[in-house]
């Protein structure tokens, strides 16, 4: 599904227009981005939780020269389904 089918079909279901919709959408959205980035974790009760997690620094192979090249940590955003997912 993509973000305009999940417009339409929000809209459809709430009785809201699609431009209301829609903002209201890109809203969640940017708050859950900036939420995360700013290392604040967001738990939804029955679909999941978004947080930043941090990945190791580690080492890696250019595979056309077969150079070892050092790839450095960083933070990445992670989505964890709830266990109550697919009930």
């Amino acid at each position: 599904m993509t973000k305009k089918e999940l417009i339409d079909s929000v809209a459809s279901q709430t009785g809201m227009g699609v431009a209301e919709t829609s903002k209201t959408i890109e809203v969640f959205i940017e708050t859950i981005k900036k939420s995360v980035m700013a290392g604040k974790p967001i738990f939804i009760r029955g679909f999941g939780s978004f947080e930043l997690k941090t990945r190791a620094a580690r080492k890696a192979r250019n595979i056309r020269t077969n150079q070892e090249i050092a790839i450095p940590e960083r933070k990445v955003p992670t989505f964890k389904i709830s266990k109550n997912f697919d009930e």
